[in-house]
């Protein structure tokens, strides 16, 4: 029974570590597209691009100190 337990926590750590994948890089091309995208966006009002391109959890700061989420930095 005790020869059994490393191979089952290597194997468990292997389906573990596999489940978690990362998305690939962007190039820089498409950090400028991107970023192109959500500011003209501001001037036409379009959330859309901010939805896609900021995440869920962001935490904004503004230069005067105040404190942003998602939803209250989109609108």
């Amino acid at each position: 029974m005790r020869n059994l337990v490393w191979p089952a926590a290597l194997i468990l750590l292997g389906f573990a570590t596999s489940c978690t994948t990362r998305p690939s890089p962007i190039t820089q091309e498409e950090l400028v597209r991107r970023t192109q995208t959500m500011f003209d966006a501001v001037t036409s009002g379009d959330k859309t691009p901010w939805n896609n391109y900021v995440a869920d959890d962001v935490i904004y700061f503004d230069e005067k100190g105040h404190l942003f989420d998602k939803k209250s930095l989109v609108a």
